[in-house]
């Protein structure tokens, strides 16, 4: 024997279902637009879009006009193709001590994705960027604001995929962790301060271009795969690295028709490259020092 099945409730749920699905759907298929904007004292913002042609902007501005210090915390997630995000965080006031910690976590899965992000006049800036798609540009800006450039800020950005763009300027005692995975990728990185920045990069594919410029600090630059790196300034393909006072520079080369060039006022360079037609200049002691 079956059984007893209402069937009242079965058509309720059957139908809840449908609609369910149904909206699932059509949130997929719009085009969905974020705007938040936050002015006080620790903003908090989570946004998270699934979908195409996505499009966030985020401003938060900490209000320290009582003399105490927030934190501006963001995360965001698109999901997608052709998705946007431009990202806004800043203290009021015109130095570094009038606020700090700025912290963005940023997640963008597809293709064609821009991100820009913004940190001012703030001590320890953080930005973690994960671009997973193809074709993705990203745009990194970290500085204090006032008579200092920048001071105790971190980025770490990861792009996996084909086409992809990055440049990060940011200010004193900063550190940037880049790996880009895939071709034809750009990494433009400088650090305009007077003391203590570190970049370590990781570049795996062919047809990569790297240009950093850094005032006083450490670079470890490794590259791996074939006709990597066109070299600003040069032709050809390789690295372009510019230091000056007191620097370091640890290069890896692993492939084929590699140049490198690297132009320090002072510091050591250590370079290491592997594979068939490499070029290295190295030049120290710039402008006469």
């Amino acid at each position: 024997m079956l059984p007893f099945i209402n069937t009242n409730i079965m058509k309720k749920l059957t139908t809840l279902l449908f609609v369910l699905v149904f909206a699932g759907a059509t949130a997929f298929a719009q085009n969905n637009d974020a705007t938040v904007d936050q002015t006080g004292y620790d903003n908090n913002t989570e946004v998270e879009q699934i979908g195409s042609d996505n499009d966030v902007t985020l401003e938060q501005v900490h209000n320290h006009s009582n003399g105490t210090r927030g934190i501006n915390d963001a995360y965001v997630k698109q999901t997608g193709i052709t998705n946007i995000a431009d990202v806004y965080q800043r203290n009021r006031g015109q130095y570094a001590a009038s606020g700090f910690n700025n912290d963005l976590d940023l997640v963008q899965d597809g293709n064609l994705n821009t991100a820009n992000t913004y940190q001012a006049i703030a001590r320890g800036n953080d930005i973690k960027l994960d671009q997973l798609g193809d074709r993705n540009f990203a745009d990194i800006y970290q500085h204090q604001g006032g008579k200092l450039s920048g001071y105790g800020s971190a980025s770490r950005a990861i792009q996996n995929g084909q086409g992809n763009e990055l440049y990060i300027d940011m200010g004193n005692f900063n550190s940037a962790g880049i790996t880009q995975d895939g071709n034809f990728n750009l990494a433009d990185i400088q650090q305009n301060s007077f003391s203590s920045d570190n970049v370590q990069l990781i570049q795996e594919g062919d047809d990569h271009e790297v240009l950093l410029i850094q005032s006083d600090g450490m670079a470890d630059i490794q590259q791996f795969g074939g006709n990597n790196n066109y070299v600003y300034g040069l032709g050809g393909s390789g690295t372009y690295a510019l230091q000056e006072g007191g620097s370091t520079m640890t290069v890896t080369q692993n492939g084929y028709l590699n140049e490198l060039f690297i132009g320090q006022n002072a510091g050591t360079a250590t370079v290491t490259q592997t594979g068939n037609n490499n070029t290295s200049t190295i030049e120290q002691g710039l402008g006469g020092s």
